[in-house]
């Protein structure tokens, strides 16, 4: 099984095929009960997270292969967790604060006759999704060990960089870019990229398979720390931080200066080491060559009009429950804002903040990939603050993911008996 490792205590012995045995016969179905979850992961994450546009398109509507996936995979999750329920009291909480959300939609709808289309995504974002990812399949990452959690994430990873440099460069020479239908693009999609604000001049945001630049780099915001855990390869590393620069959205390098600092307060990266120093000058170097290639200024990447998206706030209604529809643009906090009231959107936040919170009220409890997950959280919500992009897949799909992360707590038996975190931890 690909990036499966077993400890010696872990080794499944001959003669005890059993599922439901006990002692040495656990270590034996583990491997049965993780290679089944192991290889639904491996598929997740390959639609979601390596090529979360490819899909097809239903009476106008793009739907993605990843969340067809997420909803098939749901009812097989909730079917396991009656066999052995291991659900989170963090992940439930979360959940709880997402549905409220949801329901404040629903009474929305009812009230005021919102738009199908907006109560939809409404729907999709605070109840759908969350269920699925947050009761559904969060806890049987405890049956993952670090080491399969990485092993496809980080191939997924590479695959989205080398495929988003390559399509960046051959734009800038040809002005022509490669499409797969139905893996790297929708059906109904394809060539659709040079409609979505993508160029900049004579170039092209690095869009990868993410299809926007926006949506690409906010993603790679959230999945930057979790992924650097991983990659042990340096030449990946600076690879992934040249798409970062090459996505040229100031969002995505506002975000990437906010993940390295609380990184480097995590303790995930170290200022001692002159390889982040030399990342650092040769990102701060390329952005400052793309500034310089698409005509931007100081005072264009200090914009203090966030690109034409003052007018969110500045035309902004406070009230106590907001519009009578659901619409969140590219400010996230002004779109809850105006979705659902001060009241609302303080719930919202909640449901946002809550790995956040968890992590700092667990503090050096927490592994340094559960807290690499929630680093992952808090560069999204500043993000958010400029272009959340939320409404296009993956990505609150990839949050939940991170926040899933950010609840695990641990390579498990099937007994429920938590492994050794060395037994968990990948291999250094």
């Amino acid at each position: 099984m690909l990036g499966h490792s077993l400890t010696p205590h872990q080794a499944p012995a001959r003669g005890w095929p059993a599922p439901f045995a006990s002692g040495r016969q656990h270590a034996a179905s583990a491997g049965t009960r993780a290679s089944a979850v192991y290889w639904a992961y491996v598929v997740l994450v390959i639609f979601n997270i390596g090529s979360p546009k490819a899909g097809i398109e239903v009476y106008g509507f793009p739907l993605t292969f990843g969340y067809i996936l997420l909803a098939a995979a749901a009812p097989i999750g909730l079917i396991a967790l009656i066999s052995r329920p291991t659900l989170q009291a963090p992940a439930i909480g979360n959940f709880i604060a997402y549905l409220v959300v949801g329901l404040i939609t629903i009474y929305k709808t009812l009230v005021f006759a919102a738009p199908f289309s907006a109560v939809l995504i409404g729907l999709a974002l605070f109840i759908a999704l969350p269920m699925i990812m947050l009761i559904g399949l969060c806890s049987h990452l405890e049956y993952l060990s670090e080491r399969q959690i990485g092993g496809i994430l980080k191939w997924s990873m590479r695959f989205v960089i080398a495929w988003g440099i390559m399509n960046f460069v051959l734009y800038m020479l040809f002005q022509h870019i490669i499409e797969i239908k139905y893996v790297t693009v929708n059906a109904g999609e394809v060539s659709s990229v040079f409609n979505k604000n993508n160029r900049r001049g004579s170039l092209m945001k690095l869009i990868s398979t993410y299809n926007n630049g926006n949506i690409f780099g906010v993603s790679m915001i959230m999945l930057a720390p979790v992924y650097i855990y991983f990659e042990k390869s340096r030449a990946w590393v600076v690879a992934f931080l040249a798409a970062i620069v090459l996505s040229l959205s100031r969002t995505t390098w506002f975000g990437l200066i906010a993940v390295g600092g609380l990184m480097v307060v995590t303790g995930q990266i170290r200022l001692a080491r002159g390889y982040f120093w030399l990342a650092l000058a040769a990102s701060i170097a390329l952005a400052i060559a793309m500034a310089a290639a698409i005509g931007w200024s100081t005072d264009s990447v200090l914009d203090t009009n966030l690109g034409g998206r003052l007018g969110q706030w500045t035309g902004l209604t406070i009230s106590p429950f907001g519009d009578n529809t659901f619409y969140i643009a590219e400010i996230l906090y002004a779109g809850l804002l105006r979705s659902f009231g001060v009241i609302g959107a303080l719930i919202a936040l909640v449901a946002f903040l809550y790995p956040i919170g968890y992590a700092l009220s667990r503090g050096p409890q927490l592994s340094v990939l559960r807290r690499a997950a929630a680093v992952g959280c808090a560069g999204y919500l500043l993000a958010a603050f400029f272009d959340a992009a939320l409404i296009y897949p993956p990505v609150i799909a990839i949050y939940l993911f991170m926040s899933s992360l950010v609840y695990r707590r641990g390579f498990r038996l099937p007994s429920g008996d938590p492994l050794s975190s060395a037994a968990a931890a990948p291999a250094r």
